[in-house]
């Protein structure tokens, strides 16, 4: 499906919500992970956990809005269409996928099975490691105006860096080359 390539085009983990059904209707935040294929970490409890467990099916929805996660997270979201019985909202996007179960566990893992997709699907997911590289930019050119914030901004660039290489792995090249500059004026990330 040459939208999901659009929409995930590269490795790396991005921000989706997930609307998922079968004990009741819920729209959550979740991180998709997309390295060599497409997987969901679910935590044992959870609302998403238990109706995968029961319907294996799942909406993604693709949005970049920060609020629509916000309360996705406090349980705030309601349907406002339904493709398939599982819950959507009004976003650009929408990706409808199989779950299959891989690794039973706190998290249990699932691959996806991509089966459909509505909307236009040209925006890119939301992922946490291309806004925090950003950040870590911001933080980059305050490190010799702000001398007497120095160490406090190494420690959150150092934060940044290993969240970055995790979750978008890959800026991995552009982050050597931040890594290289900053030991050449000696300063040292743990």
């Amino acid at each position: 499906m040459y939208k999901i390539n659009q929409v995930f085009p590269h490795p790396g983990i991005y921000e989706v919500l997930l609307g998922t059904t079968g004990v009741s209707d819920n729209i959550s935040p979740v991180g998709l992970r997309y390295f060599k294929e497409y997987r969901l970490r679910l935590y044992e409890g959870s609302i998403t956990s238990r109706n995968i467990s029961v319907h294996p099916y799942c909406s993604i929805l693709i949005t970049q809005d920060p609020t629509l996660f916000y309360q996705g997270l406090k349980g705030g979201l309601r349907p406002t269409s339904f493709m398939y019985g599982l819950p959507v909202i009004d976003v650009s996007c929408v990706f409808i996928a199989k779950c299959n179960l891989e690794t039973l566990g706190n998290p249990s893992e699932y691959t996806l099975n991509f089966l459909e997709f509505k909307g236009e699907c040209r925006e890119k997911s939301f992922s946490r490691g291309d806004g925090l590289f950003v950040d870590l930019l911001v933080h980059l050119t305050r490190l010799d105006i702000l001398p007497q914030e120095r160490e406090k901004l190494l420690e959150i660039m150092s934060y940044e860096i290993g969240v970055i290489k995790r979750t978008s792995p890959y800026l991995e090249g552009y982050l050597r080359e931040i890594l290289e500059t900053l030991r050449s004026k000696g300063y040292k990330l743990d």
